[in-house]
């Protein structure tokens, strides 16, 4: 940087030179127009001299009353000659030695005209005029000698300042514009983001400090774009790592989530999560025993420990070996979502048992209100056929023995009935469902044409409830396949008001309608299934003929849910 020039120095020297040529070709040029003022006079002086020459041999032959008055004009002109060379001051020796033969020859000539030796005067006047017109060439060589000078002056001076202006141009293209060409590249480079820059080389100390400056400003801006670009792309990569975990979790999730009854789905889990981490085993160990569940890898001791979140009751720890670092994150995450899943495990087995016990309470309550009832009417009738029997009474022997057969049959066709009707709940829990699943059980057993006219919103019965109304509405079909010779028998469920009403409606022969069904002993168990699911049963003329069973249940009621 010692070495460095200034720009606004170099510019004002560059600057000071030019104008001192130029000055010192204006001077040039004044001094010899200085000096070339006085030639053209002394020519004419020197031409005046020679008519008077002339004119004297005039004046002195014609009127000589006037010779000395011409004689002191012709010394007057002679004197001013003089003192115009004098002026000069740059006059060469042989213009002065040419001015002292011309002065030397006057003062003899004068001598003579003085004398009044006109012959003599007249005689020597040509060769004094040819001194004079020698003294005239040499001041004309003179002058011309110095517009000669002036014009060699003037030429080198223009060669001297164009040769000065070409190398500034070449000087200034090389060292400044050139520089700031470079430096006006490097700026567009940087405002395009690349930041390797290259700093040009100049003479010059403003240039290179900005060249400098802008090279560390280059060099920390490539720090700090480096620094961010690193930053980004560690949080994409952090990005891409979040949404594989998530998509791993989602997807784990929805496996372990779609059959959580299935444990095994839980080493299944294990074994993804320690594929998707990279780890060497995965461990799962439940309760307080810390006896290790599930373990999936080779058996290393666990460098990594994550409590379950405890949720109803679930307590454990997820084990990991893994060489590297983990996301802590994600252990927490899966093992919530562990935690979960043994939750709802938990739940389902909960549930199921639930849905077992209730199911063994409907079976006992069908049990008990269908063939419970006939294994007491037929207990009746055995103790009346053994009193008939001790007495010898053969009608009242056959009439027990009827009874007691009409009672089996009975009891065989409900148990039948209930057989069926646990199928069908077992495979249908939606209501609309579960009368289709029972409409594809009956078809095949009867050439009548069975229908489903469903237009009831979706609802979910109580498993009780839900039994009691397929038994009802099986029963009433059954009926009608047997009792009725109907070609058409349609199960339809509408909303009228607040109510739901749900028929079976045939287009067979019809019936009376009894306004006593305590005769009944079918109408009497459908009635009393009815009351039992808190609805209202009865029957009607169907308007195509036959007859209508009506269930009609009230929407308000806890038995019904959305």
């Amino acid at each position: 940087m010692a070495n460095k020039l200034s720009l606004g120095r170099s510019v004002a020297v560059t600057i000071a030179v030019v104008m001192l040529c130029v000055t010192v070709q204006a001077s040039v040029g004044l001094i010899t127009a200085i000096y070339s003022i006085g030639d053209g006079r002394a020519i004419n002086y020197a031409g005046s001299l020679r008519m008077r020459s002339y004119q004297l041999v005039f004046v002195a032959t014609t009127t000589p009353t006037k010779l000395p008055f011409k004689l002191d004009q012709f010394e007057l002109v002679l004197h001013a000659l003089e003192g115009n060379l004098a002026e000069q001051g740059l006059s060469p020796d042989e213009l002065e030695q040419r001015f002292r033969l011309v002065e030397n020859r006057w003062d003899s000539m004068r001598g003579l005209i003085e004398k009044g030796d006109i012959n003599r005067y007249v005689n020597e006047v040509q060769p004094f005029v040819e001194e004079i017109d020698a003294f005239v060439r040499e001041l004309e060589n003179f002058s011309r000698q110095k517009l000669l000078m002036l014009l060699i002056c003037q030429i080198a001076a223009m060669v001297l300042i164009g040769g000065l202006t070409l190398l500034a141009f070449i000087y200034i293209r090389r060292q400044v514009i050139q520089p700031l060409a470079q430096l006006e590249d490097n700026a567009e480079l940087m405002a395009s983001g690349d930041f390797n820059v290259i700093n040009p080389a100049s003479r010059f100390r403003e240039l290179s400090t900005l060249g400098d400056s802008m090279a560390s400003a280059s060099h920390q801006l490539n720090t700090l774009y480096q620094r961010l670009a690193n930053r980004v792309e560690a949080q994409d990569i952090a990005l891409r790592q979040a949404h594989l975990n998530l998509t791993f979790l989602y997807d784990t999730s929805f496996t372990l989530h779609a059959q959580p009854q299935k444990t095994e789905l839980i080493e299944i889990g294990l074994d993804a999560f320690k594929q998707h981490i990279g780890a060497t085993s995965v461990g799962l160990w439940l309760g307080d025993e810390q006896r290790i569940k599930w373990r999936v890898g080779s058996a290393v001791d666990a460098n990594y420990e994550v409590k379950l979140p405890e949720q109803h009751g679930v307590q454990g720890s997820l084990l990991v070996s893994h060489e590297g670092k983990v996301d802590k994150e994600l252990l927490h995450s899966f093992a919530l979502l562990i935690s979960q899943t043994l939750r709802i495990q938990q739940d389902a087995n909960q549930h199921e048992q639930m849905g077992l016990m209730e199911e063994r309470a409907i079976i006992a309550r069908e049990l008990h209100d269908s063939l419970g009832q006939l294994l007491a009417y037929m207990k009746i009738q055995i103790s009346l056929l053994k009193r008939a029997n001790r007495s010898g009474q053969k009608a009242a022997i056959d009439d027990a023995t009827a009874a007691l057969q009409d009672s089996t049959d009975a009891a065989y066709k409900q148990l039948r009935e209930l057989l069926s009707t646990f199928r069908l709940k077992l495979v249908a829990t939606d209501l609309r469902q579960a009368l289709n699943s029972m409409i594809e059980q009956l078809q095949p057993r009867t050439k009548t044409k069975l229908k489903l006219d469903y237009r009831l919103p979706k609802i979910v019965l109580e498993a009780s409830r839900q039994v009691h109304l397929l038994q009802l509405l099986q029963e009433a079909v059954v009926n009608a396949i047997k009792h009725a010779e109907a070609d058409n028998i349609t199960i339809r469920g509408v909303a009228k008001g607040a109510s739901w009403r749900v028929s079976v409606c045939d287009d067979g022969k019809g019936m009376d309608i009894p306004k006593d069904v305590s005769g009944h002993f079918g109408l009497g168990i459908m009635r009393e299934r009815a009351s039992k699911m808190g609805a209202e049963l009865s029957l009607e003329l169907n308007e195509g003929g036959g007859v209508c069973v009506i269930v009609r249940l009230n929407d308000s009621e806890d038995n019904l849910h959305d």
